[in-house]
């Protein structure tokens, strides 16, 4: 099944709760439950990913090498570099 009919299926099967607040309720919590697993197992990957990165020596591009750590515009671009780089695992 492609996205868009799993949300119609999905949306389908909710047109028949919508009469009825307490399963409407019910399938709310049943979702965020299923949302915040699925978070909490992102985050956890992220962290075993970061750790492991850490435990070998940064990659160093030539962008990294001629940035001067006294111009503020390289160290900006330095800075936004790394966020872009290893921001994902923060």
């Amino acid at each position: 099944m492609t996205t868009m009919q799993l949300n119609a299926e999905i949306f389908n099967n909710l047109s028949y709760l919508e009469d009825n607040e307490h399963y409407l309720h019910q399938a709310l919590d049943a979702i965020k439950a299923i949302v915040r697993k699925k978070r909490d197992n992102a985050k956890t990957i992220s962290v075993k990913k970061f750790k492991a990165d850490l435990s070998q020596p940064l990659p160093t591009d030539e962008f990294v090498g001629l940035a001067s750590p006294k111009r503020e515009d390289d160290v900006k671009a330095k800075e936004q570099y790394f966020k872009e780089k290893y921001g994902r695992y923060l």
